[in-house]
């Protein structure tokens, strides 16, 4: 006998294939942190280096700094990055200890110490001590090192230290020492630890066997650091705002004199071997102080703004990091300057190695250690800390997502098909910005103010272009093969110029005048015109591509930073980054049509099939207008400092990028709500999209990485797969009042040689049939709003089954 199905149920096979796609049609159950791409290798990821040290067991120069909560490991004779060793965030000292092979490094921002092991550079255990530790005092032959946790200005604060069991590595004992202790200063043989309150002005002497506190001894104004005179059993004090340098006697912890200089100290080191201090002031002088009289026996020019000094036996010369010039000052302590070595960006650490001859310098700006030949006073060469990648660009026709990073200035290219790195192409100096124009790649770079045209096959630099100072966004204009470069100008220049590259010749062919401080151009092929935004001036100018002359000057609301394009609207979108505003421009008439409100400082838009969403920073949120009544429909709650947005077509998701939460909302354009939140790397910045294999590449600029989210959600998806099997991919279609269903689709034609009648029915998220639907407009004003699916094609013998298409009906 047999049972036919009644109309408004349906076979098991077909209720588990409907299931099966809408869970295939929800995007949080799709996307995924696919993998990580490092660049250009994984030992990067650490900038503002800021403490540096030498271990002459393994010959390996280590590096902390604020941010990339690791210490990166480094070969100063290969000058080849060897490890990287996860620690807590913001490295605020490190110690050597020589008898167990470890390197300590205290996080100030993560409140612990780790201990690594120095052989094979992995973690050998993390000790969880006070408030934001800031200095460590290693003593060697009692097996324990002692942490100094300052707290913070603002609070919360602390007043102890902690000792730590080497060999253990764990906290044996944290006591109470003078307010906020900022610095720790060994007298190794009085068995003395010396504790600097940075607040209060207190020196506090500490016997280590046992460990108990001796002495308070008040020291006038704000002190920053202490050095111990072995030979003399004294310390100095180094105090930020006083030309004096007091010393501590270190047998009766009393005040002992001070020695008065012409300029206020910044940075010391002591020379045991003829028992000299040598103190950098911003008289920027380096004075020389011999140890036993303390009286000054010499006055040296050195550069500007000193931020450490370090004495070097076997040169017998005194290194000068200077900060504020970007050079490195070698003294010799009788006869003054020998050589002046131009190293990176603000100088902040020194170390060396006595066995090759080399003297590091850790560039805290610039991200980078610079070695010098210490025999020759000349660069060797730098290793690149950090590359802090900062925009993305998909080449289409390469298969291929090309990486700009700010500091190694590099692009770096990654084939999108297996997530391999295939090439890293040296751009310029600080790569701001990309855009792919035929088989052609374009790289702005904002401090050599040029443009490198990069062959997108070959992946090499074909010619560099001139534009004006601090190119800072690029935009192509395919239909007249040109590519448009605005001009920032680099701080504190400013520009106003917006450079015209020929794609063809590679040379710049014209310069328009726009506004102050041109940030950001976005091309509206249909009218032909380049739009500007100008954040010094807070207009947005209109150039013509035909003749590349500004056609309008159009004002919009306070610092304009990012543009959208409309086009099925003709219309061009500015978001207004301290206005929290986006005007909406007419494209044909180059006239502002309606300015909406949005959240609290927006900095990115995307254009979504006539919806326009809008990043807003400040407020952790994302503005939906309607590009048709220019009207805010929706905020939507993402993650902190959302930063950048990219349309997946093929899926109708919007991605948002978090940079304060280091992740991405994925947005479903058909609710308006985020569906998936996927945590990436650290500050990512930049987002490019490949439809081809469905992947999302997201740019950390403090992770140096690319975090790389998979989409599988379209049936039979693999990862060689085309763009051609997407592009047949449904996507969510919102319907208000009617529904119009058309049978004349390749789906509900003929299968073989049966002619199928079509037949199509609207169901809702169970599967239950809601109402059959005819050719033509259905009225659907009856039925409640939300998700729903068309079911199209028929059942039946010779059929490939029904298809189904997600709907969202709106009032």
């Amino acid at each position: 006998m047999k049972v036919t199905e009644p109309e408004n149920r349906h076979p098991k096979w077909a209720v588990l294939a409907l299931c099966a796609l809408i869970l295939a049609a929800c995007p949080a159950h799709s996307q995924f942190l696919e993998t990580t791409v490092w660049l250009p290798d994984s030992f990067g990821g650490l900038l503002w280096p800021q403490h540096m040290l030498y271990d002459p067991a393994n010959g390996l120069v280590y590096v902390g700094g604020e941010v990339g909560e690791c210490v990166s490991v480094f070969d100063p004779s290969t000058l080849e990055k060897v490890a990287k060793v996860p620690v807590g965030l913001c490295v605020s000292d490190m110690c050597l200890s020589h008898g167990g092979g470890r390197v300590w490094a205290a996080a100030g921002s993560s409140n612990t110490v780790t201990a690594i092991d120095a052989r094979t550079n992995t973690v050998l255990g993390t000790v969880s001590v006070g408030h934001n530790p800031s200095s460590l005092a290693m003593a060697d032959s009692l097996g324990k090192l002692y942490c100094a946790n300052a707290g913070m200005a603002e609070g919360p604060y602390d007043s102890t230290v902690s000792v730590i069991d080497v060999e253990q590595v764990s906290e044996a004992l944290r006591y109470a020492v003078c307010f906020r202790p900022l610095v720790l200063c060994m007298a190794a043989n009085l068995d003395k630890l010396y504790a600097l309150g940075v607040v209060g002005s207190f020196a506090v002497a500490i016997s280590t066997v046992p460990d108990t506190v001796l002495y308070s001894v008040n020291i006038p104004g704000y002190t920053i650091s202490l050095l111990y005179n072995s030979r003399e059993r004294k310390c100095y004090i180094h105090r930020r705002v006083h030309t004096a340098i007091p010393m501590l006697d270190a047998l009766t912890d009393s005040l002992a004199g001070e020695i008065v200089l012409e300029g206020r100290p910044l940075a010391f080191d002591y020379d045991y071997g003829v028992n000299r201090l040598y103190c950098a002031t911003d008289a920027f002088e380096l004075a020389v102080v011999d140890g036993e009289t303390d009286s000054v026996l010499a006055v040296h020019a050195v550069g500007w703004t000193a931020a450490a000094v370090m004495y070097v036996l076997f040169q017998d010369l005194v290194y000068c990091a200077n900060a504020g010039d970007g050079t490195v000052g070698v003294v010799s302590p009788d006869s003054g300057v020998v050589a002046v070595v131009p190293v990176g960006v603000w100088p902040a650490a020194l170390c060396h190695d006595s066995l090759t001859r080399r003297v590091m310098v850790a560039n805290s700006r610039s991200h980078n250690v610079t070695v010098i030949d210490a025999d020759a006073d000349t660069v060797i060469g730098s290793v690149q800390l950090g590359d802090s990648p900062r925009q993305l660009c998909h080449h289409p026709g390469q298969s291929k997502v090309y990486c700009a990073s700010l500091h190694s200035g590099l692009v770096t290219v990654v084939d999108d098909r297996t997530n391999l790195v295939i090439a890293n192409v040296r751009s310029g100096d600080a790569p701001a910005a990309l855009c792919a124009i035929g088989d052609k790649l374009c790289c702005a770079n904002e401090k050599s103010g040029d443009v490198a045209v990069i062959d997108a096959s070959a992946d090499s630099v074909l010619q560099t272009v001139l534009v004006g100072s601090g190119p800072a966004a690029l935009c192509p204009a395919e239909g007249v093969g040109k590519v448009y470069c605005a001009n920032y100008g680099l701080w504190p220049d400013q520009d106003s110029s917006v450079s015209v590259i020929d794609a063809t010749s590679g040379r710049v062919i014209a310069t328009a005048v726009v506004g102050n401080r041109p940030c950001a151009v976005a091309c509206h092929p249909a009218v032909g015109k380049v739009y500007c935004a100008n954040y010094g001036s807070a207009t947005v100018a209109a150039i013509d591509c035909a003749n590349d002359s500004v056609v309008a000057i159009i004002p919009v609301g306070r610092s304009p930073r990012a543009l959208a394009v409309c086009p099925d609207q003709a219309k061009v979108y500015c978001a207004s980054e301290w206005e929290d505003v986006v005007t909406a421009i007419d494209a044909d008439a180059d006239t502002v049509v309606a300015t909406v409100s949005v959240g609290q400082q927006p900095v990115a838009l995307c254009c979504a099939g006539g919806i326009l969403y809008s990043a807003n920073r400040w407020s952790g949120d994302v503005s939906v207008i309607d590009c048709r009544a220019d009207s805010l429909i929706a905020t939507i709650p993402v993650g902190d400092k959302p930063v950048a947005l990219t349309y997946d077509s093929l899926h109708g998701l919007v991605y948002c990028v978090n940079s304060g939460s280091d992740d991405v909302s994925v947005i479903d354009c058909a609710l308006n709500v985020v569906v998936a939140t996927i945590p990436v790397g650290d500050e990512p910045e930049a987002l490019a999209w490949s439809p081809a294999y469905g992947r999302m590449y997201v740019a950390n600029y403090y992770g140096s990485s690319l975090s790389v989210i998979r989409d599988t959600s379209a049936a039979g998806i693999t990862d060689f797969r085309t763009a051609d099997a997407l592009l047949h991919r449904r996507q969510p279609t919102i319907v208000r009042g009617t529904l119009v269903w058309s049978a004349a689709t390749p789906l509900l034609r003929n299968v073989g040689d049966i002619a199928l009648q079509s037949r199509a029915k609207l169901l809702d998220a169970t599967g239950r049939v809601v109402m059959s639907l005819q050719p033509g407009p259905n009225d659907i004003r009856h039925v409640a709003p939300g998700v729903y699916f068309v079911e199209e094609g028929p059942r039946g013998q010779g059929s490939q089954g029904p298809s189904v298409r997600k709907i969202v009906i709106q009032r």
